[in-house]
């Protein structure tokens, strides 16, 4: 629970721009551990996990959240007019 916790706080740091040299590698890592918890909790309750995909809400969440994707990707997947390369 510890390593949550320092992910959760790493980045927000990391959100905000505040001591970048000192969390981004501490992100990195911590987030890495934390694949093997929830790969082997996925594992476990693996019915559970796609009983939901089966109700309506799920179904409108699901909806909601891809709609509200595009409003970040269709911007930067536009061509710029020439321009190559940069920060999105």
């Amino acid at each position: 629970m510890e390593d949550a916790k320092n992910t959760d706080l790493s980045g927000i740091f990391l959100f905000f721009h505040l001591g970048q040299s000192y969390f981004h590698s501490m992100h990195e890592w911590l987030s890495m551990v934390l694949i093997l918890p929830f790969v082997l909790h996925l594992w476990k309750n693996w019915r559970a996990f796609t009983n939901y995909f089966r109700r309506t809400p799920m179904a409108i969440a699901l909806l909601v959240s891809v709609a509200a994707s595009l409003y970040y990707v269709l911007p930067v997947s536009q061509p710029t007019g020439g321009r190559t390369g940069g920060p999105p």
